[in-house]
Parts: structure tokens; C-alpha cells; sequence
């Protein structure tokens, strides 16, 4: 299993490339000049994990890793930095699809960060205003760009999954794959599903079969 998820791992251009820079960022970290306070120790360690969180839990990791980051940086933020709306827009754009409900989730603790921060700095409402006008602009922006990337998406596969949807794609059954036992199947569709933030094996056969043949 682990060594499945390094190879899928090593085969995605993302994960590879975001790994590198979080290992240059952890190294460039031991020379930097400024205080080592608590936030300082907190981006440490979570620089250190995040090359295992990947490999682990592939997309959902850097989610995970990248929407705890952005909400601890800001509590720090300049209400004219729309960093770290910006990192958050990305992970709906780029990575795994999130429904309304999650969005709304989001939202509202991101909402809630900015009001701690206006209420540690004693920002006057005109900041807010200005910042959350600002976010909601950017957060429409990226997700017409989501919508585009959407329609042509390309699913993230092990190989047992790839042939597992290459027989369901000639008409077979579940049950009638006999490579594989029927619970193995089911099991190996569920997580191909959970990893590409798919509901339904309906939705994820017709993907596959829009792209069989960069499998």
C-alpha cells in the first residue's frame, strides 16, 4: 500500500513540485535571521511533515496541510495581503472537488480569522469591508478557472485501478472481474473515488472512459 502511494506519489508533477519547494522553504528556514517565536516553530514542523502527509493522503494531505497553514498565517495578515485567500482558492481550483457545504465551512472560518484579526490590531470596519470585497472577487475569479479545469479533468489511477476500470469499461461486472476478488474491487473503486473527489462509480467510469486512452 505505502509503496503504491510513493509511486503515485513520484508520477505526479504537484505533489512532487510542492514537496521540493516545502524542503528548500524548511532548509531556508534554519537561516532565517528573525525570532524563532511560536509561529516559527509551528511552520517548522509542518514543513517536516509535509512530504509524508502527501504520500499518505496524496491531494486531500496538501488540502488539508494548505488550509491549516493559511488560516494560522492569518492570523497575522494585512488587510490588503489577499495571500492567503489566494493559496485557499488554489485548493479549490487545483485539487480535490469540494462541494458548497465544504465551501461555506471554509468560509466562515476564514471569516471568523479575519474578524480575531481585526479585533488584535483594533482595525477600523472600512479594513474589513475593503479585505472581504477583495477575497470574494478573487474567490470568483478562480472558480470560473475551476470550472474550465473541471471539464477536462483527468483521473489520478494505481494500476490495479486502471484495470479494474478498463474490464467495467468493456461491459463487465464488479463480479465478473476475476483478477480481483468482488470486495476488492468495491474497496480499490472507493478509494480511486475518495482520491479524485469523485461521488459514484457512474461518474467515475464515464471520466475514465473520456481519457481511456492517456491510461
Amino acid at each position: 500500500m505505502v509503496r503504491d502511494r510513493i509511486k503515485l506519489f513520484l508520477t505526479d508533477f504537484v505533489q512532487v513540485g510542492l514537496s521540493i519547494i516545502n524542503l528548500l522553504l524548511l532548509i531556508a528556514m534554519i537561516f532565517d535571521p528573525n525570532e524563532r517565536d511560536t509561529f516559527f516553530w509551528i511552520y517548522f514542523g509542518m514543513r517536516v511533515m509535509f512530504i509524508p502527509i502527501t504520500i499518505l493522503f496524496g491531494d486531500r494531505g496538501i488540502w488539508a496541510f494548505y488550509f491549516i497553514y493559511t488560516n494560522i498565517k492569518a492570523l497575522d495578515i494585512t488587510f490588503d495581503n489577499l495571500t492567503c485567500v489566494a493559496i485557499i482558492s488554489l485548493l479549490f481550483t487545483i485539487l480535490p472537488k469540494v462541494d458548497k457545504k465544504k465551501a461555506i465551512v471554509i468560509a466562515a472560518l476564514y471569516v471568523t480569522d479575519i474578524f480575531i484579526v481585526a479585533s488584535i490590531h483594533n482595525k477600523q470596519p472600512f479594513y474589513i469591508y475593503v479585505h472581504l470585497l477583495g477575497c470574494l472577487g478573487y474567490c470568483i475569479a478562480m472558480w470560473k478557472l475551476k470550472s474550465s479545469i473541471s471539464n477536462n479533468k483527468r483521473l489520478k489511477l494505481l494500476p490495479d485501478e486502471i484495470k479494474i476500470l478498463t474490464y467495467l469499461s468493456e461491459g463487465r461486472l464488479q463480479k465478473e472481474i476475476l483478477e480481483f476478488s468482488e470486495n476488492t474491487v468495491y474497496r480499490k473503486l472507493k478509494e480511486a473515488r475518495i482520491r479524485n473527489g469523485i461521488k459514484d462509480n457512474e461518474e467515475l467510469l464515464m471520466i475514465f472512459m473520456d481519457n481511456k486512452d492517456a491510461y
